[in-house]
Order: C-alpha cells, then structure tokens, then sequence
C-alpha cells in the first residue's frame, strides 16, 4: 500500500510541471497584450530590439503578428486591412512598416482601431554603414515606437523633450530625446494599461550559482 502512494505521488509531481506549461501556454495566447507586426521586408534583428525595447519599458505582455505584405502608402484599403490583426487581447498594434524610400508616409495613428503605424524606413540615416550610424537608427526606431504606440493608448503628447512621448520636429531633437517614457506619462500609461486589463507579471532573475571553491594548496 505505501509502495503505491508513494507510486501515486511521484507520478502527480511529474505531471504537474506538464500541466503547469500547458496552462501558462494557453493564458500567454489568452492574455492582454501590445502586439507588434512588420510589414514589409524582414529585418529580424530590428523586430527583436523593438519588442524587448517595448516590453520593457511598457512594462507589459507584448506579442509579436505574423509579417505583413509591404506598404507603399496609407490606402483606403489599409485601415481595415491592417485592423482585422487586432483582437480582443490586443491592446493595441504597432505596425512597423519597411516602405520605399520615395513614400512620404512618416506615421498613422487610429485610436479607434487601437492602431498605430511606423515607416521605419523614413527614420534611417543618410548614411548607414558603420556601428554608429546602425545603432542610432535602432534608437530611433526604438523611440518612435514608444511614442506610436502610447498615441495609440490616448496618451497626450508630452512637452517635455526627453520624454519619448515628445513630438520632435527635427532629426537632432528625435537622436536626443530619451527612449523611455518620462514619470507622470508612465504613471498614466500603466494606469491605461491597467484599465485595459493588463497584468504585468515581475520575472525575478534565476539566482545565481554557488562561487566554485579555489583548489586546495597545495602543500609544500
């Protein structure tokens, strides 16, 4: 009979870890969320940099669209094309659209639609071929993402110039201007986020291993 129990037990404990990832599985598809799609060609790297800049600093669940088609321009058929990747447990949806370099679309903002587009490629340097030039282009991308996404969620513009929420009117305002929200428009966007039902779960990080002891000395 003890043979058994303990035959029992040890098989629930191996099925819970099972369990436990399925169901964490199915509220991660479940839960309320800042999606994020691309349009156009892939820059995988960039797309990476965007979602973990975003979900970071956001402090929220942030879920990544399948690719769309590219942009050439803002059409009729755009909104509701672009609308129909939102769902109920999208808070919102940031495109990040790779266009031509003639287009003069920079941003479109539907509020209703909780939708927000980005031309990226109206972001890149006249000239991009070395590290500097490649990193501030990431951090441009990284800062107008926060604010689209945040016009998105009906947060106001804010005058402040460091705040990412600022509307920078020239390229030396957009390179100088922080990447993250400042205070009182982070208070409001978590509080957005909050009413939208958006649970914000704190990742501890996995506690460090046990300095490895030095060799005994050797005896002389």
């Amino acid at each position: 009979m003890r043979n058994r129990i303990l035959l029992c037990i040890v098989a629930s404990l191996a099925a819970t870890p099972c369990l436990l990832r399925a169901q964490l599985a199915t509220n991660a598809a479940d839960e309320k969320a800042i999606a994020v799609a691309w349009a156009g060609p892939a820059n995988d790297a960039l797309l990476t940099a965007v979602l973990k800049h975003v979900r970071a600093n956001y402090r929220c669940p942030v879920r990544q669209k399948p690719g769309q088609d590219a942009l050439k321009d803002w059409s009729d058929e755009a909104p509701g094309k672009l609308g129909k990747l939102v769902t109920s447990n999208d808070v919102c949806l940031l495109v990040l659209a790779n266009m031509p370099a003639d287009s003069k679309l920079t941003e479109k903002v539907n509020s209703t639609l909780r939708l927000g587009l980005l031309n990226i490629t109206g972001l890149r340097l006249q000239q991009m071929n070395d590290a500097k030039a490649q990193e501030m282009y990431l951090r441009r991308v990284e800062k107008e993402s926060m604010r689209v996404i945040g016009e998105s969620l009906g947060l106001p513009e804010c005058p402040l110039p460091l705040c990412a929420m600022n509307q920078s009117k020239t390229e030396r305002a957009l390179d100088t201007k922080g990447w993250n929200l400042c205070p009182p428009c982070d208070v409001k966007a978590q509080a957005i986020l909050k009413q939208k039902g958006v649970v914000w779960k704190i990742e501890r990080p996995p506690p460090r291993k046990p300095a490895a002891e030095p060799p005994p000395a050797e005896k002389k």
